[in-house]
């Protein structure tokens, strides 16, 4: 079993590696700008736009995505951490902010760490998580 501390730096690692230690070089470069509006929201270079935007704003010097603790949960089976961009969270500028980034959960009694996906309910994702785990303490 492990403590909040604990989880919670394995949580940060796993944001470090994954969206702070990326060099610029391996980023994507940004597409040309259009005009989205003409496009469906569901096209797929509307998603690649809005990924590259979104990769976009973590080149910035000092932006780094960092855990919003404001939202932590501790659950039975372990921490639901949140994380976003350090200068949206210091701005509240939107277009530093992070979307479609679901939040990590910690499993207490092994350390795994799991990526939930994105939803407006986040109780649902929670209890289908409940229901797939496979750890039992």
């Amino acid at each position: 079993m492990i403590d909040k501390d604990t989880a919670l730096n394995i949580a940060q690692a796993w944001i470090d590696e994954h969206y702070n230690n990326k060099p610029p070089n391996v980023l994507p470069k940004r597409l040309p700008n259009i005009n989205l509006i003409l496009f469906d929201i569901f096209h797929p270079f509307y998603r690649l736009q809005r990924l590259t935007d979104h990769i976009e704003a973590l080149r910035f010097p000092g932006n780094r995505v960092v855990i919003n603790d404001k939202y932590t949960r501790e659950e039975d089976f372990g921490w639901i951490f949140h994380f976003q961009a350090q200068r949206f969270l210091t701005t509240r500028n939107k277009s530093w902010m992070l979307v479609g980034t679901g939040p990590l959960i910690v499993d207490r009694c092994d350390g795994s760490i799991h990526r939930m996906h994105s939803h407006p309910q986040i109780e649902v994702v929670i209890e289908k998580y409940k229901q797939e785990r496979a750890v039992n303490c």
